[in-house]
């Protein structure tokens, strides 16, 4: 008998990497994401609100375990943010109206940017409940949109993918959204 349960703890030990799905507001969110040909790893979750009101249920994806802020924002390092919406609808115009509020108060001028209008004019349909909204960060400076597994475009510019990526982990960021993204203690 105490060989079983040595067994189960060893085989529970050794496969506890790789059983990473999360389950965060009964959306469960995959344990890879594959970007081109390098797959990426759950690195946390978060559930964002908009006061009481659950929008939808984050996952940022990495290569490696990324728990500091520079490395999130580092436009060298792959990455995917996915957002499985739980909320009825969101226009695209809220969406854009969220990276504007932080854009501004990062003091990004995505105003005079014709690449940031290009990005942000990418949200241009409404986004409903159970829809994904993917952005990826392949590490070369560009962001892509991918609604519900399609791809919407893409831009190239690494202030408009840092501005973007500050957006979950900068200091404007949503409070407790970067700390689950970041797989941190939320306490």
């Amino acid at each position: 008998m105490k060989k079983i349960f040595t067994f189960i703890f060893l085989i529970t030990i050794l496969t506890a990497p790789y059983a990473m799905s999360a389950t965060i507001a009964n959306v469960t969110l995959p344990d890879a994401y594959q970007v081109d040909d390098m797959s990426l790893q759950l690195n946390g979750t978060a559930l964002r609100k908009k006061f009481i009101i659950k929008v939808y249920a984050g996952g940022f994806y990495a290569p490696f375990k990324i728990t500091g802020v520079d490395q999130a924002i580092n436009p060298e390092i792959p990455k995917a943010i996915r957002m499985h919406f739980i909320y009825k609808s969101v226009s695209g115009d809220k969406i854009q109206k969220a990276y504007t509020d932080v854009y501004e108060k990062d003091g990004f001028d995505y105003k005079n940017s014709e690449v940031a209008q290009t990005f942000l004019k990418l949200f241009s349909f409404e986004i409903k409940k159970d829809d994904t909204l993917d952005l990826i960060f392949p590490g070369n400076g560009d962001i892509r949109v991918v609604y519900n597994s399609k791809v919407v475009g893409s831009v190239s510019s690494e202030d408009v993918c840092n501005a973007t990526l500050k957006a979950y982990f900068g200091i404007n960021s949503i409070p407790g959204l970067k700390e689950g993204l970041l797989g941190l203690d939320q306490n």
